[in-house]
C-alpha cells in the first residue's frame, strides 16, 4: 500500500501495490497535528495508532483504498497478480534508473577534466 508523492506514477507501477492516490487537501491537517502529541501519547498497540489516524484524517478520503484492500481479500487471483507484477514500470532514464547517475557522475568527471585541462594550456 502507498499514499505520499502524487506522481509516484512516473516511477513505479501502480499496478503492482494498492495505491491511496489521496490529495493532501483533502486532510484536515489542522486537527491531525493538534492530536499528534495525544496520539502518540497514547498509542501501545499499532491497531490504536491507524484506528487513530484513519480518523483524524478523515476516513471518508481512504474508503477506494480500504474497498480495494477488501476486493483483493476476496480474490485471491487478483491479489496474486499484483503481487506478481513488477515494481518499476519506467526503468531506463528514470529517477531509479542507476545509469542515469553513472552518466551524471560521467559528465561531472569529464567537465572537471576539461577545466583541468585548460588551466593546464593557460
Amino acid at each position: 500500500m502507498y499514499w505520499g508523492a502524487p506522481d509516484v506514477d512516473m516511477y513505479l507501477n501502480t499496478k503492482s501495490f494498492i495505491w491511496c492516490n489521496v490529495s493532501t487537501s483533502q486532510i484536515s491537517w489542522d486537527t491531525l497535528f493538534k492530536e499528534a502529541e495525544v496520539l502518540h501519547s497514547q498509542a501501545k498497540e499499532i491497531d490504536i495508532v491507524e484506528n487513530k489516524v484513519f480518523q483524524l484524517l478523515g476516513i471518508e478520503v481512504f474508503n477506494p483504498c480500504l474497498e480495494q484492500i477488501r476486493y483483493l481479500e476476496e480474490n485471491d487471483d487478483l491479489y496474486e497478480q499484483m503481487i506478481m507484477e513488477p515494481l518499476i514500470s519506467k526503468f531506463e532514464g528514470s529517477i531509479v534508473d542507476p545509469m542515469r547517475y553513472a552518466k551524471a557522475i560521467k559528465n561531472l568527471i569529464d567537465a572537471k577534466e576539461s577545466l583541468n585541462s585548460a588551466s593546464q594550456m593557460d
